[in-house]
């Protein structure tokens, strides 16, 4: 696989995640609208899973971004 071709699906990977994310954290908004008030244990860490998913998709974000970049960088180098 060329740096290229590895940029380009890095890209698509991130642009994939990132629209995953923000669906997900759409309904994770919901869910911590309604579970919020909740003084249920199991509420609270549905609420707490929930938030360190959306902690680490962000990341995950991030990482690929970074991926590409770095492919992007070493393409040129060449």
């Amino acid at each position: 696989m060329s740096l290229g071709q590895a940029t380009r699906e890095a890209r698509a990977a991130q642009a994939m995640l990132e629209g995953a994310t923000a669906r997900f954290k759409a309904v994770t908004a919901e869910v911590l609208t309604v579970v919020g008030g909740s003084t249920q244990a199991i509420d609270k860490e549905l609420t707490r899973t929930l938030q360190e998913s959306v902690r680490d998709a962000d990341k995950a974000i991030e990482a690929l971004g970074a991926a590409a970049h770095a492919a992007r960088a070493a393409n040129q180098g060449q």
